[in-house]
């Protein structure tokens, strides 16, 4: 409560994003993108935005090094809930493929 007093959601959710373990070692986006992708965070794309964004609730379960059949099911949940949620298109989800991490 405290928080979303003092701050908003966009500043709530960089704080979270830029502090929550990815697994790899990786503590935050840009850690967790040179981890996974070996590049700077503005540069991914979205197929790879998903993979981190999948392997937040469970970093060891979804990485893809461990488990890449299990690790595209939930990129692929990921990638349905933005389209759900209308920050992505129907078009864009059938453009995306499952980025080697």
């Amino acid at each position: 409560m405290k928080v979303s007093r003092q701050s908003d959601k966009k500043e709530i959710f960089a704080d979270y994003f830029n502090s929550v373990y990815f697994g790899r070692g990786a503590y935050g986006m840009e850690s967790a993108s040179q981890a996974y992708f070996g590049k700077n965070v503005w540069e991914l794309n979205v197929s790879e935005v998903a993979v981190l964004i999948g392997v937040i609730q469970m970093p060891s379960r979804w990485d893809p090094a461990l488990d890449p059949r299990r690790t595209e099911g939930r990129w692929n949940f990921v990638l349905d809930a933005m389209v759900a949620q209308g920050w992505l298109t129907a078009e864009h989800r059938m453009q995306a493929r499952f980025p080697i991490a």
